[in-house]
């Protein structure tokens, strides 16, 4: 964190902060990223953006946890205007530590990262300021419809193809917590995957409950796994009952299939 937080004082820090399940206490070091977003001043130039995803490569490698570091440094200007799309200055995570080593990263502008609204929604709910300025003198209120939009991008992208069976855990509990917004318009705050998870399992039928269950035992379990068989939690999955539940969550979540089915009613 230091060293990161080092780089970017070059271009005037204006804080770190730390949101997701680490902040919300949702945490399980086996499975769970460390979520943070630093906000600066100025602008990046491109050898800074080199020199800042090096470090943060090291910063990865050394963690103690198989969860993978997450972040994003944005401009204040942009935080405070909280104008979406909202651009980054850099998004580092797990894809981009290859490209780094072999050399191939784009240090140019332009990086992105679409799940920035509900990263901010619950920075701006459960987050914690590790160093700077207090959140709200920082980070505008997010629009609801800009953080729905964010919400349902990502699930979208679950329930297309086959993702859910390449990430089931992830995959089922982020539905959970869609379907939770989607069926709870009065509870204003965002779920953890966990609560969403225990939710869904009194809300669903029997055959999706131990979809959820089983996901829910996966993200809890204490016992730490290889990294490569993270995204499935070490476990052997049922295929056909995972394609069931994306199946079944393209009518509840009113996604688009071989037509345009309807939204069930409550």
């Amino acid at each position: 964190m230091s060293a990161i937080e080092a780089r970017l004082s070059e271009v005037g820090l204006v804080g770190t902060y730390l949101h997701g399940s680490l902040a919300s206490g949702a945490y399980f070091p086996p499975k769970s990223d460390v979520d943070l977003l630093f906000v600066v001043e100025r602008p990046l130039d491109p050898a800074l953006r080199e020199r800042l995803s090096l470090t943060c490569v090291d910063a990865a490698a050394a963690r103690p946890t198989l969860g993978t570091l997450e972040l994003s440094v944005l401009l204040r200007d942009a935080t405070r205007a909280g104008v979406f799309p909202m651009g980054c200055e850099l998004h580092f995570g797990e894809n981009m530590v290859g490209p780094v080593l072999s050399g191939t990263a784009d240090y140019g502008p332009g990086a992105r990262d679409d799940d920035l609204p509900t990263h901010i929604r619950c920075l701006q709910e459960t987050g914690v300021v590790i160093a700077g300025a207090p959140i709200d003198q920082v980070f505008a209120p997010v629009p609801s419809p800009v953080f729905r939009t964010s919400v349902e991008a990502d699930q979208e992208w679950i329930l297309e193809g086959d993702h859910i069976l390449e990430s089931p855990v992830y995959g089922v509990l982020n539905l959970c917590r869609g379907l939770w917004l989607d069926r709870r318009p009065a509870h204003t705050s965002t779920p953890s995957k966990v609560e969403a998870g225990l939710w869904a399992a009194t809300q669903l039928p029997p055959d999706l409950r131990r979809v959820v269950q089983a996901a829910l035992d996966a993200h809890r379990d204490p016992g730490w796994i290889a990294p490569d068989h993270r995204r499935t939690g070490g476990r052997v999955w049922d295929v056909g009952a995972l394609e069931r539940f994306r199946d079944a969550f393209r009518t509840l979540l009113g996604a688009p299939d071989d037509g345009h089915p309807e939204r069930v009613s409550e």
